[in-house]
């Protein structure tokens, strides 16, 4: 049977892409991984400039890593055989970080999730309710 997810084309660079929303399981084992992730540890008041940046940077790697696997089911199909873990780090390989972004956006919201901006990449695919914030 073949699956009956949405896809869309996006344009990212003069190509066009094809990504598509998130199964059931995938979503499942997609909030799973993310639950894997090692958060930074809080920062303790009065921090230094240097533990703030290293903090900074420790956050965007999670959320480099968070964007891109949900970037990584989106575009699994196209991959055909290739381990899930194989597809993320070819996109952390592949695209940019504006790239990246469109891509997870565009996903994020064929898969049902809340930007936490409150905007969709697509103004005819709407989510549930705008007000309410996902964080990824």
């Amino acid at each position: 049977m073949e699956p009956m997810l949405k896809r869309k084309e996006v344009a990212l660079s003069g190509a066009t892409i094809e990504v598509q929303e998130l199964s059931a399981i995938d979503n499942l084992d997609y909030l799973s991984y993310i639950a894997t992730l090692e958060s930074p540890r809080d920062l303790e008041e009065g921090a230094s400039p240097e533990r703030i940046a290293a903090n900074l940077r420790a956050w965007q790697r999670v959320n480099l890593l968070a964007h891109s696997r949900l970037v990584a089911y989106g575009l699994a199909l196209s991959y055909g055989m290739l381990k899930l873990d194989d597809v993320q780090d070819r996109v952390l390989h592949s695209f940019n970080q504006a790239d990246l972004k469109t891509l997870h956006d565009e996903v994020a919201v064929l898969s049902g999730f809340e930007l936490s901006s409150g905007e969709s990449s697509d103004k005819d695919v709407e989510s549930e309710s705008t007000e309410s914030i996902v964080k990824k």
